[in-house]
């Protein structure tokens, strides 16, 4: 079995979590968090992919004129793409 040391800030966080009954465990506040940084990391990838996506369709002069119709374009597909995680 693993063991760290967290450090007093930190473990007083994790009790008052527990303590407050939105986690019934500290292993619990624990995934939590490591499932939420995995989540941060894969959108930081996708963000990376897309933006060399972008320099390469600027580089090959792929480029659209920017309209409202393309704001908006992109904000449905953006929202689309967040609740399909």
């Amino acid at each position: 079995m693993r063991r760290i040391q967290l450090g007093k800030p930190y473990e007083e966080l994790l009790e008052s979590m527990v303590e407050s009954g939105y986690y019934a465990t500290a292993t619990e506040v624990i995934r939590d968090a490591l499932r939420q940084k995995m989540l941060d990391m894969r959108n930081i990838n996708i963000v990376k992919v897309l933006i060399e996506e972008a320099e390469e369709d600027i580089a090959q002069g792929r480029l659209n004129e920017v309209t409202p119709e393309l704001f908006d374009r992109l904000k449905k597909e953006a929202v689309e793409e967040f609740y399909n995680l």
